[in-house]
C-alpha cells in the first residue's frame, strides 16, 4: 500500500530533524511553527498546509516538494534545452 502525503511528510520531517540534531522545539523556533503543531506532523495526525509546509522546507534548507516526497523516488535531471526550441519551462520528470 502506499503511503499518504501525510505519513510522507512526518517521516521526512521526524528523519530531517534527526538528521540536524534538533528537538522539536528547536524545529519550531527555526520553522515559526509551534511545538506541539510539530510533534502532530510528526505523528501524521494533522492536515498540514502548504504554507506550514513552506515553512518547515525553508528551516530545513530543502524544497518543500521534498517533504512529501515518497521514499524511492528520485528526481531526474531536466533535458538540456536547445536554442532553437526556445526557453519554454519543463516541469521536472521523476523516476519510480
Amino acid at each position: 500500500m502506499t503511503e499518504s502525503a501525510t505519513d510522507n511528510l512526518a517521516r521526512t520531517v521526524r528523519a530531517l530533524r534527526a538528521i540536524n540534531g534538533w528537538t522539536q522545539t528547536d524545529l519550531a523556533r527555526r520553522s515559526a511553527i509551534h511545538r506541539n503543531y510539530i510533534s502532530a506532523i510528526e505523528r501524521g495526525t494533522r492536515n498540514v498546509g502548504l504554507r506550514q509546509i513552506e515553512k518547515l522546507a525553508k528551516a530545513f534548507g530543502v524544497p518543500a516538494y521534498e517533504l512529501i516526497m515518497p521514499p524511492g523516488l528520485e528526481r531526474l535531471e531536466r533535458a538540456p534545452i536547445e536554442p532553437d526550441k526556445g526557453v519554454e519551462e519543463t516541469p521536472p520528470r521523476y523516476l519510480c
